[in-house]
């Protein structure tokens, strides 16, 4: 009984701590926040992009000069003649105005755009995880606003009608398979007051090339998911993160699926998506027509955070009913040094009925917002 209580009291002097941390950094983002305008004036900053609604095409995939944070994301499962891997491989572009440390804004030190890059293997058969990150605030980066071509360091992103994977890792050509999904109305949507996205997506393309993994080549193929989102950061809001599902089913067809999270917890009313039928036809999804229930949780033992895992997915008016399960519990991509808060972002399997008939899949999650250390705090992400 005396474990019991000194535990509660351990649990609740944490919580009641964060608490009083929480009500001080917001403090202080509220008296910095003039100060931080006013030094954006003297440094003659450019206005960025507020992404309002317009019409979207296969521009769209283009880099834009004064757009916040915008990133090509490419998640997929392989084969090779003896293994089973999932990959993620991202490029983020971010300008430097969305970005402070305490008042300072970050284009203090650096004008234009950077890339980040972040990238993943997870050996299935060998149930290991192992991920990389870079960032042009240490190396040398390149954008192309012309075309799709994106570098940094070893890094390199291109589109000719198909995509082009390279990195030390990496060496992959992905064929799209499906036409491009334009997500919610037409492609934008205001996903929370003062965010605003385009989003589009390749929901099935296929993969051929190579991987190298703890050292040694493969020669893999499979098939992978594309997305690309053009965001605005407002200054202040409260949208912490996400939870997002992209799920590629045996019978050609996908679904998108995300559930945002704010200083209040999961909102399940900020539910939505689409389902992609064989034909490329979208079925929008909202926060009825979902329900998402986690049957499990983890906790890193690198960074303490507990995030989800394992979900129960049922989509009634499709008749659908999926368990999606991480092949491993530890893929956190832990990323402070190159994005301010760590996150979960896995390979996973996917099982179930689809109108009364057992089907099967493959799947990847992405978990973020679920990173509130001090440490992340203090790197002090205008957006957080």
């Amino acid at each position: 009984m005396k474990e019991v209580k000194k535990r509660d009291l351990k649990i609740f002097r944490k919580s009641f701590l964060r608490k009083r941390l929480t009500y001080i950094f917001d403090f202080i983002r509220g008296m910095e926040s003039g100060v931080y305008d006013k030094l954006l004036e003297v440094t003659k900053a450019k206005k960025l992009d507020e992404i309002k609604k317009k019409k979207i095409d296969n521009k769209i995939l283009l880099p834009g000069k004064n757009i916040p944070l915008e990133w090509w994301y490419f998640t997929g499962h392989l084969n090779s003649e003896n293994k089973k891997f999932g990959f993620e491989y991202c490029i983020f572009k971010m300008h430097p105005q969305i970005f402070r440390l305490g008042f300072i804004p970050l284009s203090f030190v650096r004008k234009k755009p950077f890339l980040v890059f972040h990238s993943s293997i997870t050996d299935k058969t060998g149930k290991k995880f192992s991920f990389h990150q870079d960032t042009g605030m240490i190396h040398k980066d390149k954008i192309n606003y012309k075309k799709l071509k994106l570098k940094l360091n070893d890094a390199e992103l291109d589109y000719d009608g198909k995509f082009h994977l390279k990195s030390e890792n990496f060496n992959l050509e992905v064929t799209p398979k499906k036409e491009l999904i334009k997500h919610f109305d037409k492609g934008f949507k205001i996903m929370y007051p003062n965010y605003r996205t385009y989003y589009v997506t390749f929901p099935r393309a296929e993969v051929k090339g190579k991987i190298k993994n703890k050292n040694k080549n493969y020669d893999v193929d499979g098939f992978c998911w594309f997305d690309h989102q053009k965001s605005n950061v407002p200054e202040k809001g409260n949208l912490l993160g996400w939870d997002w599902f992209g799920i590629m089913l045996d019978d050609n067809t996908e679904i998108m699926l995300f559930m945002l999270r704010s200083r209040r917890g999961l909102e399940k009313y900020r539910v939505g998506g689409s389902y992609i039928n064989k034909k490329s036809d979208i079925i929008k999804l909202g926060p009825k027509d979902v329900n998402v229930n986690h049957t499990d949780i983890w906790k890193s033992p690198e960074t303490g955070i507990i995030y989800p895992s394992g979900w129960l997915l049922e989509i009634p008016k499709l008749k659908i009913k999926l368990k999606i399960v991480p092949v491993i519990k530890n893929q956190e991509i832990s990323s402070v040094l190159t994005t301010p808060k760590s996150y979960w972002e896995g390979a996973c399997d996917v099982s179930g009925t689809k109108k009364g008939k057992k089907i099967k899949g493959n799947s990847y999650v992405e978990l973020v917002g679920y990173d509130n250390r001090i440490i992340s705090e203090l790197i002090g992400k205008s957006m957080s």
